[in-house]
């Protein structure tokens, strides 16, 4: 079990990480989520190094929350992206057919 927290804490803090990353570059601003997730990575780390699989309640809990963050953070990432990716499309569309027109004589 300590595995288990230990490898989905370093999960969650990575893809959080990304997440944040691929944010920044595009300029979206900082998903909360993403934070989140690395806050319950770092958290469930810990939590491994301090022997929380002894208590195999919390321990659940915790896996099962980092992981239900994980997903709903990916979830609305790529709903964005999608969003971000459909306005870049349309923006260079409308650029191209205003430099492909012709000027009238």
């Amino acid at each position: 079990m300590g595995i288990l927290l230990l490898l989905l804490g370093i999960l969650a803090a990575a893809s959080g990480g990304v997440k944040l990353r691929g944010h920044a570059r595009t300029g979206l601003g900082r998903p909360p989520l993403a934070k989140s997730e690395i806050v319950l990575g770092a958290l469930l780390i810990l939590g491994s190094a301090a022997g929380l699989a002894r208590t195999r309640p919390l321990a659940w809990t915790g896996v099962g929350l980092t992981a239900a963050a994980v997903l709903v953070s990916s979830a609305l990432h790529l709903k964005t992206w999608r969003q971000h990716w459909r306005r870049r499309r349309a923006s260079e569309e409308s650029r191209l057919a205003k430099y492909l027109k012709l000027p009238r004589r």
